[in-house]
This record gives C-alpha cells, structure tokens and sequence, in this order.
C-alpha cells in the first residue's frame, strides 16, 4: 500500500517537513564520476501501482494529495524554494539513476532527490532511428504533460531536438520518448508510479508557473571511461561534445546555456539560462 503523509496540527510545518524529509530517503551507494564510491540518498522505485479513477483530474490529484507534502519536505531540507525558479532533471542511463536539481534563478542549483529508475531499454549511446529501443542522450526540456497516459501520468522530452535530427536518421528518427510511471520501457524512462507521481507534482509546479523543467541525459557519470574504450569515433565525438556540458554544471552548478550548430554539435555558454 502506498504511504500517505499527513500534516500534524502540533509542530512547526518547518520542522515537520525536515522531519518528513529525513523519513522518506533510502541510503543507497551509487559511483562518483572519478570511481570513488559514495553515500547518497536514492529513493528507490516501488511496486504501488494506480488504481483509482481513469479521469486525469483524479490521477493528477491522486498524486498531488500523495506526494504534495512529501515534496516540499524534500525541498525544505534542500533549502530551496518550491516551486523553484530553476528545474533540472538529470539521468544517468548506466547507474539507472534520475537526479532532481533545483534552484533560484542565477543561483546555484542544489541537490533535491535522487531516484533509480525502474526501466529503461536499450544500451550506452544516443537514439538515432524510430525503433532502436534506445534512450536518448543530450540536452532536452520537457515540453508535454499526460494525465491521462496507459503508463499512469507522463511527460514528454523534447527528442527529437535539432542536434538528434541532423545526427539521427532524416525521416525517421523517433519521437515520444517520456518519463512515466509503471515500469515497463522501450525507449522511455519508467519510474514506476508512486515515484511518477513526485516528479509529477515537482515538474507540473513548473508548468503551472510557465517555467522550463530541463532534461540532460547521460550515459554514465563516468564520461571519461566512456570516451577513452569507446573506439567508434563519430560516437567518441559526441560524448566528448555531452562532456562539456556536464563538466559546465558539475563546476558551476549552473544550467548552461547551449545552441545547436548545423552539424549538429551543442555550443554551450557557462551562464544560467533557459536554453
């Protein structure tokens, strides 16, 4: 059965949400990118399933009455704002890991959750063609939402993006790739539903506020390795090309800003801004 949190009428809401916070993260060990192992916080994914309404209104709030508090505890103990000015959703396809970071605008972002992902086809590499199973690997933003999707709720990445349709095949390159609850996945990444419905509520609080939740995916953390054993050099050429951009945040903790020349490699800028 799913937990539910309820707020208490006899402590601070300050200090209830930090308490929430420290109640609902699952110590896991995960790789630094240097090899290094450390002790992080991963919320795991679960076998609750949604089986209420069909509705959308009714799926949406099922999630917002779940989850809503839960959220916010996992901001305040970041200390960050919710919503934020600032979203970004991180995966990591070889550690099946989906990091949440948020921020104010221009400033920092910060760590809010990490959370292992339940399915997700495929191997290391970008997608490339309608039908190869793979997840895609680049910068994206979350451009759709689906409240009413065979997978519970789900939102769209913005593949395929300019650098996907001059790299990838011309006609046929694919589409639809989502993030969604269940845990099921060819092609998409599956969170299973009672960790959909926070990065529901985290993500649609974006939407409502007409803010970009934005999408980097990676093979692994460990681009480095990556590059130097890859031996197909147009694939070694665009990991090397993700690895700017990763670097840029991982110094910065800034979003950065890219555009997508004609050959399709991204040109970053070290600045935050909605790309």
């Amino acid at each position: 059965m799913q937990s539910t949190v309820t707020e208490s009428h006899f402590f601070p809401s300050t200090l209830l949400l930090f308490v929430i916070g420290s109640l609902l993260i699952n110590p896991q060990t995960c790789a630094a990118e240097d090899g290094s192992a450390l002790t992080e916080n991963v919320r795991s994914y679960t076998s609750w399933e949604y089986d209420g309404p069909s509705r959308s209104s009714a799926r949406t709030s099922a999630a917002q009455d779940a989850k809503g508090e839960t959220v916010k505890a996992l901001f305040a103990a970041a200390e960050v704002t919710f919503p934020p000015h600032k979203l970004l959703l991180r995966v990591f396809k070889d550690e099946d890991l989906l990091e949440v970071w948020a921020g104010d605008d221009g400033a920092e972002l910060s760590r809010i959750a990490q959370y292992e992902i339940c399915a997700a086809s495929g191997s290391a590499g970008p997608k490339r063609k309608q039908g190869d199973g793979q997840v895609p690997e680049g910068f994206y933003t979350i451009d759709a939402f689906n409240d009413h999707s065979s997978y519970y709720l789900s939102m769209k990445i913005s593949y395929p993006n300019r650098s996907d349709r001059i790299l990838g095949h011309r006609r046929r390159p694919g589409s639809a790739i989502m993030i969604h609850g269940n845990c099921v996945s060819i092609g998409c990444l599956a969170m299973s539903d009672e960790r959909m419905q926070e990065i529901w509520v985290m993500s649609d609080a974006m939407r409502r506020a007409r803010r970009t939740v934005n999408v980097h995916i990676f093979p692994g953390r460990d681009l480095d390795t990556y590059i130097e054993e890859m031996p197909n050099h147009d694939l070694k050429d665009f990991w090397r090309n993700l690895r700017e951009g990763y670097r840029i945040f991982e110094k910065k903790r800034l979003i950065p800003r890219y555009r997508i020349n004609s050959k399709g490699r991204y040109i970053f800028s070290e600045s935050s801004s909605r790309p």
